[in-house]
């Protein structure tokens, strides 16, 4: 008994004795540096966390969903609703399909996969926020924008 106790008073001694020194500076690592931003196919530092092909001026505004802007000039076809996961943005704009597909499609950059049947085109493609689904279609009163998750 007497054993254990000697031998949980040395050990209580070294666990304070190394709780309370002060560290010594000439044995800290050598500071690191944080490592370069990736480059995008142009040269230019990449954003963290975007995927290949989209650049930090195309990400979510104020006004957009799902990490892409709104159409400009577009309007909000569900007033009162708040786009969300689940919830698409449906938006109306006056400007022809292959002109708001054409906004898409850069938006997106080279994530942009484009397929249509008949008049509509849906254009997929990947933002900071997950995947997206974009379906532009002609209606009465214009073309109609739907932004949606994937």
């Amino acid at each position: 008994m007497k054993l254990l106790k000697l031998r949980l008073g040395v050990l209580l001694v070294a666990f304070t004795a190394s709780c309370t020194q002060s560290p010594d500076p000439s044995q800290s690592p050598p500071p690191t540096q944080a490592p370069a931003p990736p480059l995008r196919p142009d040269g230019t530092p990449a954003a963290p966390g975007l995927p290949p092909g989209l650049s930090p001026g195309l990400l979510v505004k104020p006004d957009g969903h799902r990490g892409l802007t709104f159409y400009p000039g577009s309007q909000d076809l569900k007033p009162g609703s708040t786009p969300g996961p689940g919830v698409p943005s449906v938006r109306l704009t006056k400007d022809d399909p292959e002109k708001v597909a054409a906004f898409y499609r850069q938006r997106l950059g080279n994530t942009a996969k484009e397929s249509r049947a008949g008049k509509r085109i849906v254009i997929e493609g990947l933002t900071p926020a997950g995947g997206v689904r974009v379906t532009i279609e002609p209606v009465t009163g214009g073309t109609q924008v739907t932004i949606a998750e994937k």
